[in-house]
């Protein structure tokens, strides 16, 4: 079997990689709306954004189309954008939510209201989702529910404590 030695060169070469890699994902999100960079926001941002979820000019995304830096382009980035142009500020703290009824959208998206009144939908709130085309709500689960889930849990466990067979340990030798 033969040994191959790898040079120190190239494991520093890897971590430098890996290192200018996690620099890049650990960095804070800059949450630029102004995709076309032309210094300031505004509708024509939003429809960039919007074509570039369809796969259509991205090239037009000076900065970064993914507003929200969550590793992809999709409509809650053009929400983002939508509140900016709005002049409303924490625009991308937004919740999100279910969408349907929008313009030129698939028949249910997750985004922000502004986007969703922006392109004329009915935003569902921000319990929602979307499963295919249909609104689906998120159950919270309420403080009484988790309190009675709970108590539940102690008493099922009281019980079962209580039923247990003891064990009688042995009895040692007397010398």
């Amino acid at each position: 079997m033969q040994i191959r030695s790898v040079g120190i060169g190239f494991v520093f070469a890897i971590v430098a990689a890996l290192d200018g890699q996690a620099a890049v994902v650990a960095g804070p999100c800059a949450c630029n709306s102004n995709v076309d960079n032309n210094g300031f926001v505004n509708a024509i941002d939003v429809a960039i954004v919007k074509d570039c979820i369809s796969g259509v000019n991205c090239g037009l995304c000076v900065n970064s189309c993914d507003v929200d830096c969550d590793g992809d382009i999709d409509y809650y980035d053009a929400g983002v954008v939508a509140c900016v142009h709005q002049g409303q500020s924490n625009c991308c703290s937004e919740p999100d939510g279910a969408c349907t009824g929008a313009n030129a959208t698939p028949a249910c998206v997750l985004t922000t209201d502004n986007y969703c009144s922006v392109a004329s939908g009915t935003w569902h709130g921000a319990n929602t989702i979307c499963s295919g085309n249909e609104v689906v709500g998120i159950p919270a689960a309420s403080t009484w529910g988790l309190i009675a889930m709970t108590i539940s849990l102690l008493a099922v466990a009281t019980i079962v404590l209580q039923r247990r067979t003891p064990v009688i340990a042995p009895q040692g030798r007397h010398n």
